[in-house]
């Protein structure tokens, strides 16, 4: 099964960069620029993940993230969170895996990492309604919430 995937960014360049990745690992791939946009996107196509730049302006990366863990019908999407690197207080958003901003190379790495983490959990299913940031891939290694 071919993996839907909607990235959701301010930036062009980040969405260039991850339209031009997960179009190569074989995926669907959906943009958007704002989180009204994501949100007309889900309500049309079948997504198996969300990946969202926590980095948008007036917090609206992460309200999306919240506006999808409390929608009954989106809560169980597996949800990935851009960010800078600083992991306090992201819990509170619940997203499945968390990947910082750095290097391309690292950047592509993790997302690739993300795209198995979300085929073995579409295989397994999910352990429950959202698994509430419990890993953080990047330079400092794999942060596992305890």
């Amino acid at each position: 099964m071919i993996n839907a995937i909607l990235a959701v960014s301010h930036q062009p360049m980040v969405l260039k960069y991850l339209k031009d990745l997960l179009l190569r690992e074989g995926c669907m791939v959906f943009l958007a620029q704002n989180a009204v946009s994501s949100l007309k996107i889900l309500k049309k196509e079948k997504i198996h993940m969300v990946i969202v730049d926590s980095l948008m302006p007036t917090g609206e990366g992460k309200a999306l993230c919240q506006i999808l863990r409390r929608s009954s019908n989106l809560k169980t999407l597996f949800l990935v969170l851009l960010t800078t690197g600083n992991i306090e207080g992201l819990s509170d958003y619940m997203p499945d895996l968390c990947i910082p901003k750095e290097s391309p190379e690292k950047m592509s790495r993790d997302v690739l990492r993300a795209l198995y983490q979300l085929q073995r959990r579409k295989s397994v299913g999910p352990t429950s309604e959202h698994a509430a940031c419990d890993e953080f891939f990047g330079s400092e290694g794999d942060w596992r919430r305890s």
